[in-house]
């Protein structure tokens, strides 16, 4: 209460000088003194987070209140905290200087690939597979699609991954409906994302399919199926078995309802006898959007 009311006392007669040449400016320093606080005067002027930093009285609070505060002019309110009471009062301010950009280049450029490290691994993933790629004129006309992937002989995916300063990670056989938990070297980034993208066991052998961001949005792969074998049945646990069992039965089952319950199946037609105009439209127009192309001069 007492410092809040020095302060308070500080500001009037500070004002009442502005107004009136005849009156004094407050001595803080001498003031202070006299009243048994201590003074601290920087020699030079602090940033802000420099007046954080300060020993004895620097906190955020300190900070935030003397940047908020005018030239010439004292904070708002006693800053308290558990070990020490501030006033202070600002002689001058500047506005913040910006480093030369010429001396951040190099960090600014290490920010900025930090921030983008997974797209910028995703596009040089995607080049070495655009490498691979050939596409006819037609494609490259077509609307955007997802690649399909492209067989590569081993030596030469080596030889592009090298040419792009990649490396090349080499994993064991991974079994389609292994628990996750069983290896080691499944508990890793690797593993979970191969273990994400199931497609890749459909792979034809040799092929790289396109590359694909992992979930963490900072790693990014491109996977090259070399070989696979068929399924150690010796080494089948319970588990397995009913798993596998499993997934039969939900393809059964897909099957089943695409066979019989699709009004267009063999079945349905064969059984039900129905057949809708609308379907007879939708082949029309389907026949409609095949033409061929016409040629001249000659046997096409």
């Amino acid at each position: 209460y007492a410092l809040g009311q020095f302060l308070e006392d500080l500001v009037a007669r500070t004002k009442k000088a502005d107004g009136d040449p005849t009156f004094a400016f407050p001595e803080f320093r001498m003031e202070a003194e006299s009243l048994g606080l201590a003074f601290d005067e920087p020699e030079a002027i602090l940033t802000r987070t420099e007046v954080q930093e300060r020993p004895a009285w620097g906190s955020i609070e300190a900070s935030n209140q003397l940047g908020f505060s005018m030239a010439n002019s004292y904070i708002k309110a006693p800053i308290v905290s558990a070990d020490t009471m501030v006033i202070g009062f600002v002689h001058e301010k500047i506005r913040p200087m910006e480093p030369d950009f010429a001396e951040i280049r190099d960090e600014v450029a290490d920010m900025w690939a930090e921030e983008n490290a997974g797209q910028i691994a995703l596009d040089t993933l995607q080049s070495i597979f655009d490498g691979f790629a050939t596409k006819t004129e037609e494609e490259e006309s077509a609307e955007e699609t997802k690649p399909e992937p492209v067989v590569v002989d081993d030596a030469k995916f080596r030889l592009a991954v090298e040419a792009a300063g990649l490396t090349i990670t080499e994993r064991p056989y991974l079994g389609r409906n292994k628990p996750v938990n069983e290896a080691r070297e499944d508990q890793t980034d690797l593993g979970r994302f191969l273990r994400a993208h199931r497609e890749y066991y459909d792979l034809e052998e040799g092929a790289i399919a396109p590359p694909a961001m992992a979930f963490t949005g900072t790693t990014a792969y491109l996977v090259r199926l070399a070989d696979r074998r068929d399924p150690d049945l010796e080494g089948l646990k319970a588990r397995d078995i009913f798993a596998l069992r499993s997934t039969q039965m939900g393809q059964t089952l897909r099957d089943y309802r695409a066979e019989v319950f699709d009004p267009k199946s063999d079945y349905f037609q064969s059984t039900f006898k129905v057949w809708m105009r609308n379907w007879d439209r939708d082949a029309e127009q389907d026949a409609e959007g095949e033409g061929t192309p016409a040629t001249e001069g000659g046997d096409a």
